[in-house]
């Protein structure tokens, strides 16, 4: 399947397992330009190898910390460094403890509050007006049902509802500037892997995972 992705740029967060390391495979085989992060470099090359050999026109694995927004800018500088700039970016993260919303500690609140939603947030700003003055870019977040209703037992989860507000956000403000189709979209995981060209609702910003 040609899904139009051939030399296009890509950063996927999280992608040396997981959900992460399946988005990075499918979009390697359409013949795109992959990077991968995480926080274990071995791990990073060994993956951005195997991206080659899967079809990747080239694949590059960057160390960073989703913790640290600090390190979400240098992973930034370092993907446009390494591909010459990001068309489509990624957001993926590992999921936080189960818990209900009165076990929550404040510490985990504040340590999840970050993974899940201010660094997401801080690197989709830095890699942004790149993609709008291109007038081409994707951004695809990835996350559970909690974005849009709250799991009980996931209560640290549910913070993702955030990031889901401001990604609806995001889109609305390109559609005020005048584009009724805009070129920057976010869009479900399963419209950039299976339903080109990228059409996304508003309404639905976050995937139902």
């Amino acid at each position: 399947m040609d899904l139009g992705l051939k030399g296009k740029r890509a950063l996927v967060m999280g992608g040396s397992k997981g959900l992460g390391r399946s988005i990075a495979d499918a979009i390697a085989a359409e013949g795109a330009i992959v990077t991968v992060s995480g926080r274990e470099q071995a791990s990073l090359d060994k993956v951005a190898a195997e991206l080659k050999v899967q079809g990747a026109q080239a694949a590059y694995g960057i160390q960073a910390d989703v913790s640290s927004g600090a390190e979400m800018d240098k992973l930034a500088d370092a993907a446009v460094a390494a591909m010459g700039g990001v068309d489509i970016l990624v957001l993926n993260h590992g999921g936080p403890p189960v818990c209900t919303a009165s076990q929550m500690k404040e510490e985990d609140l504040v340590k999840w509050f970050q993974n899940i939603v201010v660094s997401p947030i801080r690197i989709t700003n830095r890699l942004m007006p790149a993609m709008r003055a291109q007038k081409w870019g994707r951004v695809i977040v990835v996350g559970s049902t909690g974005m849009q209703h709250p799991i009980p037992t996931l209560a640290l989860s549910n913070l993702t509802f955030a990031l889901g507000t401001l990604i609806l956000g995001y889109r609305l403000g390109l559609e005020s500037l005048g584009f009724d189709k805009p070129e920057v979209l976010f869009s479900y995981l399963t419209e950039i892997l299976h339903e080109p060209p990228f059409t996304a609702d508003p309404n639905d910003t976050c995937i139902g995972w």
